[in-house]
């Protein structure tokens, strides 16, 4: 396993943002090592130990989101994305918005709300809105309590005055 967390060194991430094709490249990398995973490693049989440090890469602000990505491979194969994302929901530094577990946030936030805006009732263009702010507290980014059900309109609102305002205004 130690291979698969050393070959996604944090030097390499700014250069691997800079570029889309590097990206690509370093999913395609990923994939390459859960197909090797699946094939020859011990079928299930990781050790305890292993999985504790899978969790601890996750969990740790320290580690890339390369570093996560092939950490949660590891986890995915031997406990399944169920239980994975059940484990790590409640622990996990997520960096990217397109994080399964940020989808799972907001199926969990609208189903929380009966799918319904908390402001005016409404029940279409939906979104989860965070309530401590995304880039204020990465602890609570996919924490249910932190986030509300809100219609497109109302969420605007909730944003008026700031810099994200016409980004979020121009969807209503």
């Amino acid at each position: 396993m130690g291979v698969l967390f050393t070959y996604f060194q944090p030097e390499s991430e700014v250069a691997m943002v800079n570029s889309n094709k590097k990206l690509k490249a370093v999913r395609l990398r990923i994939w390459a090592c859960e197909q090797l995973l699946k094939r020859y490693v011990c079928h299930g049989e990781i050790s305890y130990e292993e999985c504790l440090s899978c969790v601890a890469t996750c969990i740790s602000e320290q580690t890339t989101p390369y570093q996560k990505m092939a950490a949660r491979v590891m986890l995915k194969y031997y406990l399944g994305t169920v239980e994975t994302n059940n484990l790590l929901e409640s622990e996990a530094v997520v960096t990217e918005r397109r994080d399964p577990l940020v989808r799972r946030w907001r199926n969990k936030v609208l189903a929380r709300d009966k799918y319904k805006c908390v402001k005016c009732g409404a029940t279409d263009r939906l979104v989860a809105h965070h309530v401590i702010y995304w880039s204020e507290d990465i602890t609570k980014r996919i924490s249910v309590e932190n986030g509300m059900t809100l219609c497109e309109k109302c969420h605007a609102k909730e944003h008026e005055g700031e810099r994200v305002y016409a980004l979020i205004a121009k969807n209503c």
